[in-house]
């Protein structure tokens, strides 16, 4: 009787947190939550013995349950999948690497090139004191903090005398240096990108298409779900002016994610013919990252790729455990673009 109850303890426990994560994430009732989790087939698992789900991490279960009732906890745009490309030199050890290792690399955002590229500066220009008040206390219970009322009224005091300056820069430094991002194109047959990312035409653009079921982030669902505002993906904006980087407005907008979306999600608006896609990993380093084959589709070898690129690459892929089609761009005859050209598919049984 005392494992029942030690069972059905840890049973209530993971119901609990499960509902009460989702209500607080999506903004829904705790009871529908509730509802929907106790109706579920991953609930019949848990409260079966014999699966010893109970006995797993929390979030294998969430993990179960999301993609279990992913119609009724995501939008249709969140769960259709859409394409997103890279393009990458043949010679570059990396690229092998995608295809070998089924690793897609994060890097870190202090790495970039361009000078502006997550290198802007957060400030408190033109704060008045009740946004710098109350931007504070926002700050403060973020951290765990009830300040006092004395200690609200000396903050526009410390801002004028920079003494916030040494926190501007802790929270630059988590973005740009201890976090990374992976970078995508939304656009396959870019005569600029091939130009620049594929070795003059001499690479290859490589199709991705997934969801957020399937997203390759290093984290499953229920992390992306459950720690807030970790993994951000977002389409790059550019303009020709800079994003809000008042901090204390950005407080107070009370968006997990804003920081680091303008920190992160703006280039100045030369860039915009890449229509770049980022996969932001707020505090979690430059590294590797597994991705599911299926989500690989599409192999375009540039319109400079002669047999030996393509006889190359139809090795990487001779084990891929799913179908990927292996395509030719080349160069229109009569307008300044480049048709792609579906080869053959490969893979496994192909």
């Amino acid at each position: 009787m005392w494992r029942d109850d030690r069972i059905q303890a840890a049973i209530d426990t993971t119901t609990g947190f499960i509902a009460a994560k989702l209500a607080e994430r999506l903004n829904r009732p705790l009871h529908e939550m509730e509802r929907l989790f106790l109706a579920s087939n991953t609930y019949r698992l848990l409260c079966d013995p014999e699966t010893g789900l109970y006995s797993d991490n929390v979030l294998v279960t969430a993990d179960l349950f999301l993609r279990e009732a992913a119609t009724a906890l995501y939008t249709q745009e969140e769960l259709t999948p859409q394409s997103y490309f890279k393009y990458r030199s043949l010679s570059d050890d990396y690229t092998e690497a995608i295809f070998e290792k089924r690793e897609l690399w994060y890097s870190a955002p202090k790495d970039f090139n361009d000078p502006f590229d997550c290198n802007l500066q957060l400030n408190d220009d033109g704060s008045s004191d009740s946004e710098i008040t109350e931007a504070t206390a926002v700050m403060a219970r973020a951290c765990g903090r009830n300040l006092s009322a004395n200690e609200l009224a000396s903050a526009p005091e410390m801002v004028k005398r920079g003494q916030y300056a040494p926190l501007y820069s802790k929270w630059q430094k988590e973005l740009y240096v201890d976090s990374s991002v992976c970078c995508f194109s939304r656009l396959g047959d870019s005569i600029q990108m091939f130009s620049y990312y594929a070795d003059g035409h001499k690479g290859i653009c490589i199709e991705f298409s997934f969801s957020v079921l399937d997203m390759p982030c290093g984290y499953g669902l229920a992390q992306q779900m459950f720690v807030r505002g970790k993994i951000i993906p977002l389409d790059v904006v550019c303009t020709d002016e800079f994003p809000e980087l008042n901090i204390n407005r950005l407080v107070l907008n009370h968006d997990p994610k804003a920081l680091a979306r303008n920190l992160i999600g703006f280039k100045d608006k030369q860039w915009k013919h890449e229509e770049e896609y980022r996969i932001f990993r707020d505090q979690i380093p430059a590294g590797p990252v597994p991705f599911a084959p299926k989500i690989l589709k599409r192999v375009t070898l540039g319109a400079k790729t002669g047999d030996t690129e393509m006889n190359l690459v139809k090795g990487w892929l001779k084990n891929w455990q799913t179908p990927v089609i292996l395509a030719k761009a080349e160069a229109d005859t009569k307008s300044f673009k480049l048709n792609i050209r579906d080869v053959e598919t490969v893979g496994v049984g192909h």
